[in-house]
């Protein structure tokens, strides 16, 4: 599992150790500036009302769903970083419908001063609570009846305060950038704005750029997949300002570059809160089926185990005072039943994912501690199979020892696992041996792990003599670690 683990979190990991996302975005806005900046045909602007209007009302949208999403997290960790999170959120949706969108679709002729400042103020509160939310590492506050309408009012009397207050000032606010800048000349870059506004939009950069790097740590710390998300889409969104200070947006009518990048922060991040609903889920289906697991182990080890375990020792009881050989085989059925109703128990309660050279030396010791024979281990702990091979080489390691010790009499077993081009198990002990010939005829056990074997795409060999011991060897295909 460890060997797992490590190659989820390298297939998630690029250039330097950095999340794969945060590495693609960053070369997808820079390449993309690039290109709008150097390439004269390629503009900033384009006249595109109705295309505007969508933009930033699928932005709210996103970003409020976004929010919403998060806040379960935020219901399950308790953490301040993820309020303040879903506050940035919720910050960037009202902005974006409240103060931009609905503005251009109600009112056409609105003075563009008032979405420029209102709109600019909000993204940068937000920009900065997103990049406070990425670097704090303050402990889970208590439960409060009442966090989802402390998130709303919050969001919205950030919102509010910031219009009522623009609405207010208007008259004595500057132009936010010179009338003279038309977008349809966009070809290259003109930062010609107010100082105020141009030093809004690089503070606004500067909050994402710090917000990337504290989510990027902070996913490859934890191995978040959300936060790699968050900090993949801080990247697009600083580029989206940059672009904005290179050339002003206050046109409504206008889609601009930094309009496209900001679209895809907003989908990174629906990306990111999908993914972690998917991965709650999972999470939610999973401890179902382990608390399932657990209450069959315990119905298994209170009901039949126990009746098992009264029955073999009655009829070795009964075998030793009344010397009849006959309840030999039976008091050996009742054993073997006892050990199988064992061994279900255990991997209910252990889970599927138990490594195979863990439960080939958990099954060996177990059988071979209750017979009183030593054990010795050489097991590849890089060994790796699906859980159906894993199921088979089991209960052929069991068989095999259990066979050792009980009809073999065997004093010492050593277990052996080997990968390389083929995956090889053996069982040998010092036991007393028998005459395969005659054996695989009569015995079940060897008819058992051979077709076992078979059913694995192996072969199964056993090799004895009388007063010799026995060696058991299943050979199966294998391509390494990955063939799980």
């Amino acid at each position: 599992m460890a060997a797992q683990r490590s190659a989820a979190r390298w297939s998630a990991v690029g250039w330097m150790g950095t999340p794969t996302p945060i590495v693609a975005a960053t070369v997808v806005g820079g390449v993309f500036t690039a290109v709008v900046v150097a390439t004269p045909f390629v503009r900033f602007a384009y006249r595109q009302p109705a295309l505007h209007l969508v933009l930033e009302t699928a932005g709210a949208l996103i970003g409020g769903l976004a929010a919403f999403l998060l806040y379960g997290r935020f219901q399950q960790r308790r953490l301040p970083a993820d309020f303040l999170c879903i506050y940035a959120l919720g910050v960037f949706a009202a902005t974006n419908l409240v103060l931009s969108a609905l503005p251009a679709a109600l009112v056409p002729g609105a003075r563009e001063t008032f979405a420029a400042w209102s709109a600019m103020t909000s993204r940068v509160v937000g920009a900065l609570a997103l990049a406070t939310a990425a670097w704090i590492r303050t402990p889970p506050v208590g439960r409060s009846e009442y966090p989802g309408r402390l998130l709303i009012l919050a969001v919205t009397a950030t919102v509010a305060v910031i219009a009522f207050a623009i609405v207010l000032l208007d008259p004595v606010l500057p132009p936010a950038i010179d009338s003279s800048l038309r977008p349809g000349a966009s070809g290259l870059p003109q930062v010609r704005g107010h100082p105020v506004l141009l030093g809004s939009q690089l503070l606004a950069m500067s909050a994402f750029a710090v917000a990337a790097a504290g989510f990027s740590r902070r996913a490859r710390d934890a191995c978040d997949g959300l936060l790699r998300w968050l900090a993949a889409g801080s990247v697009l969104a600083a580029f989206s300002r940059l672009h904005f200070f290179f050339f002003p947006s206050v046109y409504s009518q206008y889609v601009y570059s930094g309009d496209l990048l900001r679209l895809g922060f907003y989908l990174l991040l629906l990306v990111g809160a999908e993914r972690e609903i998917r991965s709650y889920w999972r999470g939610a289906a999973d401890r179902a089926a382990i608390d399932e697991r657990r209450r069959i182990a315990r119905d298994l080890h209170d009901g039949l185990a126990q009746e098992l375990a009264f029955v073999a020792t009655q009829l070795h009881r009964l075998e030793k005072e009344a010397n009849r050989e006959s309840l030999r085989p039976l008091a050996a059925a009742a054993e073997r039943a006892l050990s199988e109703s064992r061994r279900a128990i255990h991997m209910l309660t252990a889970g599927g994912e138990q490594p195979l050279p863990r439960a080939i030396a958990q099954t060996a010791e177990e059988i071979a501690g209750r017979m009183g024979a030593s054990l010795r281990l050489s097991l590849d702990e890089g060994v790796v199979v699906p859980p159906t091979t894993r199921e088979e080489l089991v209960r052929v390691v069991r068989e095999a020892v259990s066979n050792a010790t009980r009809h073999g009499r065997a004093s010492g077993v050593i277990v052996e696992l080997e990968g390389g081009q083929q995956l090889t198990l053996r069982v040998r002990d010092d036991g007393c041996g028998f005459d395969p010939q005659v054996a695989s005829t009569n015995g079940f056990g060897l008819t058992s792990m051979r077709e076992r074997a078979e059913a694995l795409g192996g072969r199964f060999e056993v090799r004895s003599r009388t007063g010799g011991g026995t060696e058991v060897e299943v050979i199966v295909p294998w391509n390494g670690p990955s063939g799980s």
